[in-house]
């Protein structure tokens, strides 16, 4: 009968998403990045704030695991979307971001609208000091294979004492449409 306890604790070390929680990915100081963790209001990775309403989470296409995150591009000029966490930093360290993206095959982003991975240093009074962010994608984005995104080996500006990791889908104009996925976001320090 003593075997049941350490059976039980095995099983939840071995599978805690099976018990509600979602370890970080290997090496980074990310949590959530897999987009794992459901919030509990809602359709929202847990830890991450969306800014608009086109943003869902999805089970549809997933890098790994079950959950992805879907940006829909709103019908309307100068509209922005963004999904956001924020991660306290050592300013004399490097950090590398990756993110894992895929156009949505069955509507594929069309028109001015892109998405682009911005990384804002901010000081101790959230003021932001300045931005960091990866080359955008657009409609020639493939919708058959996750594309690596990366910003690697950035050393934070004097001053910072946080990140705010965001994933951003910009419509420039009225013929934006479509959709594209994120997964498996990750930061680690160099």
């Amino acid at each position: 009968m003593k075997a049941r306890p350490l059976i039980a604790v095995l099983l939840i070390g071995a599978c805690p998403r099976l018990f509600g929680a979602a370890p970080a990915a290997p090496g980074t100081i990310l949590t959530n990045g897999d987009f794992e963790a459901v919030a509990a209001k809602g359709n929202m990775p847990s830890g991450w704030t969306p800014i608009g309403s086109h943003i869902t989470l999805t089970t549809a296409a997933c890098h790994s695991a079950t959950h992805a995150v879907k940006f829909t591009c709103p019908d309307k000029a100068g509209a922005f979307e963004a999904l956001i966490t924020r991660v306290p930093i050592d300013p004399d360290a490097r950090y590398t971001f990756t993110l894992y993206i895929r156009n949505n095959r069955h509507d594929r982003l069309s028109g001015p609208c892109y998405g682009v991975l911005c990384i804002e240093w901010h000081d101790a009074h959230d003021k932001e000091i300045q931005r960091t962010c990866s080359p955008h994608w657009t409609s020639t984005l493939t919708g058959l294979k996750w594309k690596k995104i990366s910003i690697r080996k950035v050393r934070p500006p004097p001053g910072t004492t946080q990140a705010v990791v965001g994933i951003h889908l910009i419509a420039d104009g009225p013929s934006a449409k479509g959709s594209f996925f994120a997964d498996d976001v990750t930061m680690k320090r160099k």
